[in-house]
């Protein structure tokens, strides 16, 4: 406590010192009496320049040192688009950023105060504030438009009808992939069929059967908790128990809710023959063919993900509870790939999808790698894999 006393006593102290050294500076500002010396502002000049030039030096020094860390060349048709749009949108800038600060510290430099030279009093010009008004909005616009074209001709590519449909679905920490097997299509997904053993959550009549089989065994489990509880509470007025009887009778709540959506899935029996050939890879690789347009269907089971691929120059949000979509078309395996790379004097290790929102304490390990293979070698590796059919038990 006396500490306390002692820190605030020598804080005031200082405090009032700082009131009176500014209230003796203003005084002086007010007197025509020279404090800062002609030599002072000359070096102040000097040193402003001097400033700048080391600015411009390191900051070309870092941009080609550390050019050689840019991505390489695009891996996807697309990402030539993209990249055009950002070059343009870097060297705009940074045109903008050199010729203003060179202005900056130039009439620092050029217009330092000298004896018995006076400033000239310039308040306004309308053609100059026209020109710096005017000229910025058009070339923003243009950019802006430049964008728009862009990213429509990115998302909205001409139909292909070679192309192959593949799901990512995110959920914290890792990428569970889906394609659409022989037929080209991805069978519907419910969240209400989701099991330990159905993740995706993928509609078929057995694993719809499988998810309402598993519900009704949680909902007995949580009824007979519900009951043992609410015994306890009215018999024992156990206080410490209510929160614990809330929480079971929500679950409960839940899980019948999830019952009478089952039950509605399966009462419309539908055909969901498409499911059948569709191929699930939880934490596995993202296999993708070369030359080939790719459909990309994206969820989430849990918080906002990003299904970031750099060298692809592709992303999109996974958002729960709805459907996002990206497309684009791989045009070099790793091994061409690192070729085109060391060709720009830049190195290339592998693709990688990555997770780009802070999605959680584990967000940094939210990684899966990425291989683009030849047709003949993507077909292989697809016949290779299990079928969501024989996933539950039907081939």
């Amino acid at each position: 406590m006396e500490l306390l006393v002692l820190i605030t006593v020598i804080l005031v102290i200082v405090a009032i010192a700082k009131v009176m050294r500014s209230n003796e500076l203003s005084t002086q500002l007010t007197e025509d009496e020279e404090y800062v010396s002609l030599s002072e502002i000359k070096t102040q000049g000097f040193l402003y320049a001097l400033f700048g030039f080391i600015l411009f030096a390191t900051l070309i020094m870092q941009m080609v040192g550390w050019g050689k860390y840019i991505l390489p060349v695009s891996a996807s048709e697309h990402g030539d688009a993209i990249d055009d749009l950002f070059y343009v949108t870097m060297y705009l800038i940074l045109f903008v950023f050199f010729v203003t600060h060179l202005f900056l510290f130039g009439f620092i430099f050029k217009y330092y105060k000298k004896k018995g030279q006076k400033a000239l009093w310039y308040p306004h010009n309308n053609k100059i504030e026209m020109l710096w008004t005017v000229i910025p909005a058009i070339v923003l616009i243009a950019l802006v438009f430049y964008g728009l074209f862009t990213w429509d001709k990115v998302m909205y590519p001409k139909e292909d009808k070679n192309s192959i449909n593949v799901e990512l679905v995110g959920k914290q920490f890792d990428w569970t992939v889906r394609y659409s097997g022989k037929d080209n299509v991805l069978g519907e997904a419910n969240f209400s069929a989701i099991t330990s053993s159905n993740t995706l959550g993928v509609l078929h009549k057995v694993s719809l059967d499988s998810a309402l089989s598993s519900t009704l065994a949680s909902i007995k489990l949580l009824d007979k908790k519900v009951k043992e509880l609410d015994s306890l509470v009215n018999k024992a007025g156990w206080i410490g128990k209510c929160e614990e009887l809330d929480d079971a009778e929500t679950q409960l709540s839940a899980w019948k809710a999830n019952e009478r959506r089952l039950k509605k899935l399966i009462k419309q029996n539908a055909n969901f023959k498409a499911s059948e050939d569709d191929i699930v890879l939880v934490n596995d690789t993202l296999w993708l063919p070369k030359g080939r347009t790719v459909n990309f269907t994206f969820r989430s089971k849990d918080v906002i993900h990003s299904a970031y691929f750099p060298h692809f120059r592709a992303q999109m949000n996974c958002v729960p509870g709805m459907k996002t979509v990206f497309t684009f078309k791989p045009r070099y395996t790793a091994e061409e790939m690192k070729v085109e790379a060391a060709k720009e004097g830049k190195t290339f290790r592998m693709y990688e999808l990555i997770c780009n929102k802070i999605c959680g304490a584990s967000h940094y390990k939210m990684r899966l790698p990425i291989v683009v293979l030849e047709q003949k070698e993507f077909d292989a590796k697809m016949a290779s894999k299990k079928t969501f059919a024989n996933e539950i038990g039907l081939k």
